[in-house]
Protein backbone atom coordinates (compact mmCIF):
# COMPACT_ATOMS: atom_id res chain seq x y z
CA UNK A 1 0.00 0.00 0.00
CA UNK A 2 2.99 2.28 -0.52
CA UNK A 3 2.11 3.59 -3.96
CA UNK A 4 -0.90 3.53 -6.24
CA UNK A 5 -4.25 2.09 -5.24
CA UNK A 6 -4.07 0.44 -1.80
CA UNK A 7 -4.98 -3.23 -1.69
CA UNK A 8 -8.39 -4.07 -0.30
CA UNK A 9 -8.34 -5.44 3.25
CA UNK A 10 -8.52 -9.20 3.43
CA UNK A 11 -11.03 -10.82 5.72
CA UNK A 12 -10.88 -14.33 7.22
CA UNK A 13 -13.52 -16.46 5.46
CA UNK A 14 -14.16 -19.07 8.15
CA UNK A 15 -17.59 -19.25 9.83
CA UNK A 16 -19.80 -16.24 9.08
CA UNK A 17 -20.01 -13.70 11.88
CA UNK A 18 -20.99 -10.09 12.26
CA UNK A 19 -18.43 -7.93 10.46
CA UNK A 20 -16.70 -4.89 11.86
CA UNK A 21 -18.54 -1.67 11.15
CA UNK A 22 -17.50 -0.01 7.93
CA UNK A 23 -18.21 3.47 9.26
CA UNK A 24 -15.36 5.20 11.05
CA UNK A 25 -15.84 6.90 14.43
CA UNK A 26 -18.13 9.93 14.50
CA UNK A 27 -16.89 12.42 11.95
CA UNK A 28 -16.22 16.01 12.83
CA UNK A 29 -16.57 18.93 10.47
CA UNK A 30 -14.86 18.63 7.09
CA UNK A 31 -14.63 14.80 6.96
CA UNK A 32 -13.61 13.57 3.51
CA UNK A 33 -12.63 10.32 1.77
CA UNK A 34 -9.59 8.71 3.41
CA UNK A 35 -7.28 5.94 2.20
CA UNK A 36 -8.45 2.38 2.82
CA UNK A 37 -5.92 1.99 5.68
CA UNK A 38 -7.71 4.72 7.57
CA UNK A 39 -11.14 3.15 7.05
CA UNK A 40 -9.98 -0.28 8.23
CA UNK A 41 -8.02 1.18 11.15
CA UNK A 42 -11.07 3.17 12.27
CA UNK A 43 -13.14 -0.01 12.20
CA UNK A 44 -10.56 -1.88 14.31
CA UNK A 45 -10.29 1.02 16.79
CA UNK A 46 -14.10 1.08 17.10
CA UNK A 47 -13.99 -2.53 18.33
CA UNK A 48 -11.25 -1.88 20.93
CA UNK A 49 -13.62 -1.25 23.90
CA UNK A 50 -15.08 -4.76 23.45
CA UNK A 51 -11.62 -6.36 23.32
CA UNK A 52 -11.90 -6.71 19.51
CA UNK A 53 -14.49 -9.48 20.07
CA UNK A 54 -16.35 -8.95 16.76
CA UNK A 55 -13.06 -9.22 14.86
CA UNK A 56 -12.05 -12.58 16.36
CA UNK A 57 -11.57 -15.34 13.85
CA UNK A 58 -10.22 -18.84 14.36
CA UNK A 59 -8.78 -19.47 17.86
CA UNK A 60 -4.98 -19.79 17.91
CA UNK A 61 -4.56 -20.64 21.59
CA UNK A 62 -5.72 -19.55 25.02
CA UNK A 63 -6.73 -15.90 24.71
CA UNK A 64 -5.50 -15.63 21.09
CA UNK A 65 -7.39 -15.42 17.79
CA UNK A 66 -6.74 -14.76 14.16
CA UNK A 67 -7.97 -11.23 13.35
CA UNK A 68 -10.68 -10.96 10.71
CA UNK A 69 -9.65 -7.50 9.43
CA UNK A 70 -6.17 -7.21 7.92
CA UNK A 71 -4.80 -3.70 7.75
CA UNK A 72 -3.42 -2.69 4.33
CA UNK A 73 0.35 -3.04 4.33
CA UNK A 74 0.20 -6.17 6.51
CA UNK A 75 -0.39 -9.89 5.87
CA UNK A 76 -1.78 -11.37 9.04
CA UNK A 77 -3.42 -9.98 12.16
CA UNK A 78 -3.92 -11.57 15.55
CA UNK A 79 -5.76 -10.63 18.72
CA UNK A 80 -4.20 -11.31 22.10
CA UNK A 81 -6.17 -10.88 25.31
CA UNK A 82 -9.83 -11.38 26.01
CA UNK A 83 -10.97 -7.98 27.28
CA UNK A 84 -10.19 -4.30 27.12
CA UNK A 85 -7.86 -2.75 28.17
CA UNK A 86 -5.60 -5.82 28.01
CA UNK A 87 -6.48 -6.89 24.46
CA UNK A 88 -4.12 -6.05 21.59
CA UNK A 89 -4.74 -6.17 17.83
CA UNK A 90 -1.43 -6.91 16.11
CA UNK A 91 -0.71 -7.05 12.37
CA UNK A 92 2.54 -8.16 10.72
CA UNK A 93 3.76 -7.38 7.22
CA UNK A 94 5.67 -9.59 4.82
CA UNK A 95 9.20 -10.54 5.92
CA UNK A 96 12.22 -8.78 4.42
CA UNK A 97 15.51 -10.70 4.28
CA UNK A 98 18.02 -9.26 6.75
CA UNK A 99 20.21 -8.35 3.78
CA UNK A 100 17.29 -6.18 2.56
CA UNK A 101 16.86 -4.20 5.75
CA UNK A 102 16.33 -1.11 3.57
CA UNK A 103 13.10 -2.69 2.27
CA UNK A 104 11.73 -2.93 5.81
CA UNK A 105 12.82 0.65 6.50
CA UNK A 106 11.05 1.87 3.34
CA UNK A 107 7.86 -0.02 4.21
CA UNK A 108 8.01 1.42 7.74
CA UNK A 109 8.41 5.00 6.45
CA UNK A 110 5.59 4.64 3.91
CA UNK A 111 3.21 3.19 6.50
CA UNK A 112 4.21 5.86 9.06
CA UNK A 113 3.40 8.59 6.51
CA UNK A 114 0.02 7.01 5.76
CA UNK A 115 -0.75 6.67 9.48
CA UNK A 116 0.19 10.33 10.03
CA UNK A 117 -2.29 11.41 7.36
CA UNK A 118 -4.99 9.10 8.69
CA UNK A 119 -4.65 9.85 12.40
CA UNK A 120 -4.48 13.60 11.74
CA UNK A 121 -7.80 13.60 9.85
CA UNK A 122 -11.14 14.87 11.19
CA UNK A 123 -12.79 11.41 11.09
CA UNK A 124 -11.35 10.74 14.56
CA UNK A 125 -13.18 13.61 16.27
CA UNK A 126 -13.33 13.79 19.31
CA UNK A 127 -10.20 11.59 19.51
CA UNK A 128 -6.87 13.40 19.24
CA UNK A 129 -3.95 11.22 18.18
CA UNK A 130 -0.51 12.59 19.05
CA UNK A 131 2.64 11.32 17.35
CA UNK A 132 5.43 10.53 19.80
CA UNK A 133 9.17 10.53 19.23
CA UNK A 134 10.53 7.85 16.91
CA UNK A 135 12.98 5.38 18.45
CA UNK A 136 15.76 3.57 16.62
CA UNK A 137 17.24 0.51 18.24
CA UNK A 138 20.23 -1.71 17.52
CA UNK A 139 20.22 -3.94 14.45
CA UNK A 140 17.84 -1.67 12.50
CA UNK A 141 14.77 -2.05 14.69
CA UNK A 142 12.51 1.02 14.90
CA UNK A 143 9.36 2.12 16.75
CA UNK A 144 6.88 4.95 16.24
CA UNK A 145 3.76 5.43 18.38
CA UNK A 146 0.64 7.58 18.14
CA UNK A 147 -1.35 7.99 21.37
CA UNK A 148 -4.92 9.15 21.96
CA UNK A 149 -5.13 10.62 25.45
CA UNK A 150 -8.88 11.31 25.15
CA UNK A 151 -9.58 7.75 26.35
CA UNK A 152 -8.74 6.28 29.73
CA UNK A 153 -6.51 4.38 29.59
CA UNK A 154 -5.06 5.95 26.44
CA UNK A 155 -5.18 4.05 23.14
CA UNK A 156 -2.02 3.64 21.14
CA UNK A 157 -1.14 2.72 17.55
CA UNK A 158 2.43 1.40 17.47
CA UNK A 159 4.39 0.84 14.26
CA UNK A 160 7.59 -1.25 14.52
CA UNK A 161 10.34 -2.83 12.47
CA UNK A 162 11.44 -5.98 14.27
CA UNK A 163 14.10 -8.53 13.48
CA UNK A 164 13.18 -12.20 13.98
CA UNK A 165 14.93 -14.24 16.67
CA UNK A 166 17.21 -15.96 14.14
CA UNK A 167 18.33 -12.61 12.70
CA UNK A 168 17.35 -13.65 9.16
CA UNK A 169 14.41 -11.34 8.49
CA UNK A 170 12.71 -8.09 9.43
CA UNK A 171 8.98 -7.43 9.63
CA UNK A 172 6.94 -4.28 9.88
CA UNK A 173 4.34 -4.68 12.64
CA UNK A 174 1.37 -2.51 13.55
CA UNK A 175 -0.26 -2.86 16.98
CA UNK A 176 -3.35 -1.26 18.50
CA UNK A 177 -3.60 -1.46 22.28
CA UNK A 178 -4.49 0.45 25.43
CA UNK A 179 -1.56 1.84 27.38
CA UNK A 180 -1.76 0.94 31.09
Amino acid sequence: ACRGEPAAPTVETSPPVAHAPTAPPAAGPGARHKPRLCTVLASVVASEPEGFARLRGRPLGAGQWLGRATLPGTERCTIEGEAWPGARYSCAGAPFAAARQDGARGAFEALADELDQCLDSPIWFPRTWQRGSAFEFAMGERLQAWTDYSTAPPSQVVLKVQQDAAGRAYRVKLDLQAVP
